[in-house]
């Protein structure tokens, strides 16, 4: 049934005639074999129209959601009706969205043309030194603190660097304006 969509779907776009939103094969498909077949068929159908400029595709930019995945995406729109894929704003892959936004992080950390490419947020473990002692592998976080609205920290600096000495269960952050900013249980202080 679903190949017999994209068929009529394909048939009706290379003949310049008019297609109905249900001959796209994207919403209810039962089977997962049918499902894993037509949605290969949906992207590379989306994709052509995309690359041909179809005026029954649209790309959309999303506005105030709770991702921040969706500012790197569009989504796609067959006349006028969403149809759960995006498109790549950097390579201009489409890729299927339902539910939630994983495929569209994993597809960011992937992607090579995209010009926001996501950086390295893993966490860094750094061993500190103090007095010939020491201390144990501290943790450093490596993206933006919610909390306390910090800059992106570029840099990681040891204890002989710092003003005062650290307390154990502390992290040391440095912002890219150079400030020192150490994490104590909830509270911060400014050097």
């Amino acid at each position: 049934m679903e190949a017999n969509n994209v068929q009529n779907m394909l048939t009706s776009i290379q003949n310049g005639g008019p297609a109905t939103y249900m001959d796209l094969p994207v919403h209810r498909i039962n089977t997962e074999r049918t499902m894993s077949t037509s949605n290969k068929d949906a992207k590379t159908l989306l994709e052509n129209c995309i690359n041909d400029k179809d005026p029954r595709v649209q790309l959309v930019s999303t506005l105030n959601n709770r991702s921040a995945a969706w500012t790197q995406y569009k989504k796609i729109y067959w006349r006028k009706q969403y149809t759960e894929f995006a498109c790549c704003s950097g390579c201009g892959k489409v890729i299927k969205q339902k539910g939630n936004t994983t495929g569209l992080h994993r597809h960011q950390k992937a992607c090579k043309k995209h010009k926001f490419q996501r950086k390295n947020t893993q966490q860094q473990y750094v061993k500190m030194q103090r007095r010939k002692h020491v201390l144990g592998t501290r943790k450093i976080i490596g993206k933006k603190s919610r909390n306390y609205n910090r800059q992106l920290i570029v840099d990681i600096i040891n204890d002989y660097e710092a003003k005062r000495l650290l307390q154990i269960g502390e992290t040391i952050l440095v912002t890219d304006n150079g400030s020192c900013i150490y994490v104590s249980k909830g509270s911060v202080v400014i050097i």
